[in-house]
């Protein structure tokens, strides 16, 4: 199976993730999106940046993540993502104490995140699922949604292209 985006798996044993994930987030994407209830109803726009470097001696992808929305509320996280040789990825945030785990689905990357409801809780609220999918070369096409205790309560949709 070849990996999401034009990769071709692990370059060797224990490469982790870098053609699949990394050459997704690799160097800079930015786009808009929105974020809507369940009823449809638009409850935030805004623009998001991710900014990703892979490092061969860690062998895990750094990747910023900066979400402005459009009231001027400005939410920036700090992700290392690694990958085992099956092809999971699994990463921590380093602001919030995100968890993020992902696999390839079908050629498109999905992600899983959560993070702990207060420092030091075992209770994760709420989990995020995204589903990237390469619409055509550098254009990237976002689609999700917010659980809590495994209900949704979000949408959420983002188009980005390359930089």
């Amino acid at each position: 199976m070849t990996a999401p985006f034009g990769g071709q798996g692990a370059a060797s044993p224990g490469a982790g993730p870098r053609p699949s994930i990394a050459r997704l987030f690799q160097g800079r994407l930015a786009g808009e999106g929105e974020v809507r209830g369940l009823t449809g109803r638009v409850l935030r726009s805004m623009s998001v940046v991710y900014a990703g470097v892979w490092s061969e001696p860690h062998r895990a992808l750094h990747l910023d993540e900066e979400i402005v929305y459009a009231d001027g509320t400005r939410l920036v996280r700090h992700w290392a993502v690694h990958g085992d040789d099956d092809g999971f990825l699994s990463g921590v945030e380093a602001t919030q104490g995100g968890r993020l785990r992902g696999r390839e689905v079908d050629g498109d990357l999905q992600l899983v995140f959560d993070r702990p409801l207060r420092p030091g809780a075992s209770l994760t609220v709420p989990k995020v699922r995204l589903r990237f999918t390469e619409v055509e070369p550098g254009v990237v096409e976002v689609r999700g949604h917010t659980a809590i205790l495994g209900a949704p309560v979000r949408r959420m949709t983002l188009r980005l292209s390359r930089a």
